[in-house]
């Protein structure tokens, strides 16, 4: 952690502030996510260590100290804007996975979504005509669906199909 901390603040002093960098940031606002650590901490403690790196420059007696001091605490605040929009992100994102698994789930026709993998990311509720398996999601889809189905709606060629081209694949009733 000292030695991820210690790149940190020499990257955020040095530079150079590109592309690669803002990745860098992203990559760090995600790592913090799956500690479920609330983003008022990391606020807290980028504003503890803004403060401490702007008077460490006014500490300077330089004519420039006070620049120099403003721009650390430009880039910190740039820093966190970086950090909370991964917050942001995955907020959005687990609640746009929320209302998609209560839409789907009560649909009154089957359906399955999967991902680009090929597994069961949300689906109807199960029905043992279609599904083999009661808790399809997470599961690829040739392990969940009746293989009665799967060869009757020739789902293979369709899947691979709709895969290939991003579009969904929809049965005839």
């Amino acid at each position: 952690l000292k030695l991820a901390l210690a790149r940190w603040l020499e990257e955020l002093c040095a530079g150079p502030h590109d592309e690669s960098y803002y990745q860098r940031r992203l990559d760090v606002g995600q790592a913090h996510l799956p500690a479920h650590l609330a983003p008022r901490f990391m606020i807290t403690a980028m504003n503890v260590l803004r403060e401490d790196l702007q008077q460490a420059a006014r500490a300077d007696a330089g004519a420039s100290a006070d620049a120099r001091a403003a721009a650390l605490g430009r880039i910190c605040d740039i820093e966190l804007a970086i950090m909370v929009s991964t917050y942001v992100e995955e907020r959005e994102h687990r609640g746009l996975a929320e209302l998609r698994e209560v839409i789907v789930t009560h649909l009154p026709i089957g359906v399955i979504l999967l991902d680009a993998d090929g597994k069961v990311t949300t689906s109807t509720r199960a029905s043992p005509r279609v599904f083999r398996d009661p808790e399809p999601n997470g599961k690829p889809w040739q392990e969940v669906l009746q293989p009665a189905i799967v060869q009757a709606a020739k789902l293979e060629g369709r899947i691979e199909r709709a895969a290939q081209h991003g579009r969904i694949a929809e049965l005839p009733e």
